[in-house]
């Protein structure tokens, strides 16, 4: 039997985006909710370009590498392309 593992985020507000999102503009403002990703020394495994803290690192890949599919809605996915 095949084993489900889902986790799920949300923003206080309900929204992943920030103010302005859309076509081209990506998440607006939103993207200040991923600085993270960014803003450490350590490198992740699992996704090119993401440099985290070392502490947030290790939990962020056990995690991400166990991930086969990622779901997001439909307003999501259009303002992040």
């Amino acid at each position: 039997m095949s084993k489900v593992l889902a986790a799920l985020s949300v923003s206080v507000d309900g929204f992943i985006t920030g103010r302005g999102p859309g076509p081209g503009r990506g998440l607006g403002d939103g993207g200040v909710l991923f600085d993270w990703y960014f803003s450490g020394d350590t490198p992740s495994r699992v996704f090119d370009g993401f440099t985290l803290a070392e502490p947030s690192a290790r939990v962020f890949d056990a995690l991400a590498s166990r991930d086969g599919v990622s779901l997001a809605g439909r307003n999501t996915y259009d303002d992040s392309g």
